[in-house]
């Protein structure tokens, strides 16, 4: 419905480049306040779990991803219909890979 609240809440997903990598994230929030976890791969490389924690202030989402082996990323999106959000991962060194994430 239009006049619904936009919702982060629930299981999204981003399947990025061609080497295969993924993130599956489930999200709750209260407040505008988010947490979560997930799992992600990259290509053949590595395989394994996350935490997420963060904000959402409709329609933007922002969240610090903490990866198993320490490493943090920031995911910063954009909702933009119930189904789908657009967005990009910065590590602390600037770097930046662009995704798109939608619920499974």
């Amino acid at each position: 419905m239009p006049n619904e609240p936009a919702t982060i809440d629930g299981a999204w997903h981003a399947y990025s480049d061609g080497m295969g990598s993924t993130l599956s994230l489930s999200l709750a929030s209260e407040a505008g306040a988010v947490t979560g976890s997930g799992t992600y791969t990259r290509g053949t490389l590595s395989t394994g779990t996350l935490r997420a924690a963060g904000q959402f202030r409709a329609p933007t989402l922002t969240l610090e991803l903490t990866y198993d082996h320490g490493e943090r990323v920031v995911l910063t999106a954009t909702l933009t219909g119930p189904e789908r959000m657009t967005g990009q991962l910065t590590d602390k060194s600037g770097s930046v890979v662009k995704l798109e994430l939608a619920r499974p």
